[in-house]
């Protein structure tokens, strides 16, 4: 059970997407008429596709080696912007293509686990490495290192077992994970303390309630209000900051994260272990995380 956010929807989908030829056909654009730098990454094995305009700007979707990026060209083709696009007030904008490609593509497959090992959990989520030889586990170790370097908020007990994760405020299967969590007084108890990594995915509100998320005072309450139904916890404001929340959108496109929730913790027998989605028996992950 997960989440597919919009953009890493596409990340997980990648492989589905037809080839540029095919792409330009359906949106009747001719690979004659890409932008130069359209054109260098699609001769460089880029799945591309046009999503047409935004703001005046011609809307790309680029997949390279499971990365996906956005790229928005300025009308004499001077200029690319690469990243999330914002109107005149600060909001999201969300390529006009982008919802009919979504609902048009099959959806990647594969089980979710209730508690991967770091050894399999690197086929979920890897980053290149300089090091050819760099073993597994290493990279298991920096993928947390990554997840300690983000921007995130804590609830629960200073001397609980920790875990992060990835949450999106406006995630349904986040909000199962975290009413699970609060049914069982886990954070009361003491039976876990998590670092929830703010994270806005399905739509311009969740990263704005994601980013208001992380400017709030007793945030982790806060959150605990709004999976509790208050609608009115986090407001979504045109004047809120996006830089901590892009911070965390960069770890889930850095490691090809497509999942939400998406949680990493150090079990009690000293392994680093990975749950994509929503784990599937609370109890058996509770009772996985090490005692500190």
């Amino acid at each position: 059970m997960r989440c597919i956010l919009m953009f890493c929807l596409l990340a997980s989908m990648a492989i589905f997407l037809p080839s540029a030829a095919a792409n330009a056909q359906a949106a009747n654009v001719t690979t004659s008429d890409y932008p130069p730098y359209i054109k260098g990454l699609a001769d460089k094995g880029a799945q591309v596709r046009y999503l047409g305009k935004n703001l005046g700007l011609d809307s790309w979707l680029t997949v390279k080696s499971g990365k996906v990026q956005y790229v928005y060209v300025t009308p004499n083709q001077e200029a690319n912007i690469v990243g999330i696009l914002l109107d005149k007030y600060g909001n999201p904008v969300s390529p006009s293509g982008l919802d009919n490609l979504a609902q048009n593509a099959p959806l990647a497959g594969g089980p979710l686990s209730s508690g991967l090992s770091a050894n399999e959990a690197m086929s979920v989520a890897r980053k290149t490495s300089t090091n050819a030889q760099e073993s597994t586990s290493s990279k298991a170790e920096m993928l947390y290192q990554a997840f300690e370097n983000t921007n995130y908020i804590e609830i629960g007990q200073a001397d609980a077992p920790l875990a992060y994760a990835l949450i999106d405020p406006d995630c349904p299967h986040c909000h199962a994970f975290m009413k699970e969590l609060l049914n069982k007084n886990a954070f009361e108890e003491g039976l876990l303390r998590m670092r929830v990594i703010p994270v806005g995915i399905l739509s311009g509100n969740s990263l704005a309630r994601a980013a208001m998320l992380l400017s709030m005072p007793d945030a982790g309450q806060v959150l605990i209000n709004h999976i509790n139904g208050d609608e009115n916890a986090i407001p979504v404001s045109e004047d809120v900051t996006l830089a901590g929340v892009e911070t965390n959108m960069r770890l889930m496109q850095d490691w090809n994260l497509d999942v939400t929730p998406f949680l990493i913790y150090r079990s009690a027998s000293d392994q680093l272990k990975i749950i994509r989605g929503k784990p599937k028996d609370i109890n058996t992950f509770l009772k996985d995380l090490v005692v500190n």
